[in-house]
């Protein structure tokens, strides 16, 4: 999770540089890189970032789409929200982005984008230490029962299949006029 005086490497003039985070206030975070003096606005979207690893980590051939709050860009966690009989969570204050998920390597530790650490689970709920093909898996936290094991919100993992469209013979004669 970013926070401040964490030590990152963000792209800053065409250069990648070693610094801080200083603070952050709503969505913007400042960024003081080593021996300047003067902060740097950034944004974990829009800039080129990775965390400073002292281990070795494999980054996911895709990001994953990750859905979370607009205020203040942390995962989504549902929460009871009431209008009338209606109850919910309202998702004009949700939005979906994608995220850089990098795996430290022989275990099942993830560092998803921003958003800090989470672990990788298969749908039985064992850890699963390599990046996983199919679809039966789970990003979350805690302890791995059903009940206490905490999931991270995210969008469709796999793009829709494309058909292919072909004309057909009419099963009947069309009439021409």
């Amino acid at each position: 999770m970013w926070k401040a005086r964490l030590p990152l490497y963000i792209v800053v003039k065409k250069k990648s540089r070693r610094g801080t985070l200083v603070c952050k206030k709503g969505s913007r975070w400042r960024f003081r890189p080593d021996g300047w003096k003067k902060t740097v606005p950034v944004c974990p979207f829009r800039d080129r970032w990775h965390y400073d690893f002292h281990t070795t980590i494999d980054q996911w051939p895709r990001k994953l789409a990750v859905i979370l709050r607009k205020d203040n860009l942390k995962p989504l966690r549902y929460e009871q929200e009431r209008y009338g009989a209606w109850r919910g969570v309202r998702t004009c204050r949700t939005i979906s982005k994608k995220m850089t998920v990098w795996q430290v390597r022989g275990t099942n530790k993830l560092y998803v984008g921003h958003i800090g650490v989470w672990y990788l689970v298969n749908s039985t709920l064992e850890p699963m230490n390599r990046v996983p093909d199919e679809r039966g898996f789970f990003i979350g936290r805690g302890k791995l029962s059903p009940k206490t094991f905490k999931c991270l919100k995210i969008c469709a993992r796999e793009q829709p299949r494309r058909v292919k469209l072909q004309t057909l013979k009419p099963f009947f004669p069309v009439p021409v006029i």
